[in-house]
């Protein structure tokens, strides 16, 4: 957790003074995602719930265009692998027990969506899905089949 919590430290610096940098943004998206899985783990639903959506929202800044900045890396992160881990971060924040049953259909089918995004690129996620098809289609399994069940439960109508 002290790992996890320096690297947060350290792209939240660095994203105050370059708020744009889409690197850091995929970095520390993927460190609140670390933090989510944590949380959960430890039960600590509130603090996972913000951990998961700090990552949804970093993950949402990573596919924006970014700015290049002379005294950082200039390499972007691969958009699939970005869409594949905020489906991810979605599917996690639905297993929260913290979250109603109608938010937790939300989240879900915001993760079918981002895996669907990928399934559907077939162009332009070709290498992604060369690699990594049967995560994506098998996320997206899941995913599907724990909303089924949570709109089966009558307190989710």
């Amino acid at each position: 957790m002290a790992n996890i919590r320096a690297s947060l430290a350290e792209f939240d610096t660095i994203l105050k003074v370059h708020p744009h940098h889409t690197s850091s943004h995929w970095n520390r998206g993927l460190a609140y995602a670390d933090l989510c899985t944590l949380m959960r783990r430890t039960a600590e639903w509130s603090r996972a719930v913000e951990a998961c959506d700090h990552a949804i929202a970093d993950f949402r800044e990573a596919l924006l265009p970014g700015v290049t900045y002379d005294n950082l890396p200039t390499s972007r992160p691969d958009e699939a692998d970005v869409l594949f881990n905020r489906g991810l971060a979605h599917q996690q924040k639905a297993d929260l027990r913290a979250l109603t049953p109608a938010a937790k259909l939300v989240e879900l089918s915001r993760a079918i969506q981002d895996y669907d995004e990928i399934l559907m690129g077939q162009d332009r996620y070709q290498l992604f899905l060369q690699k990594r098809r049967s995560e994506v289609v098998k996320a997206k399994q899941i995913a599907a089949e724990m909303r089924v069940g949570l709109a089966k439960q009558p307190s989710s109508r």
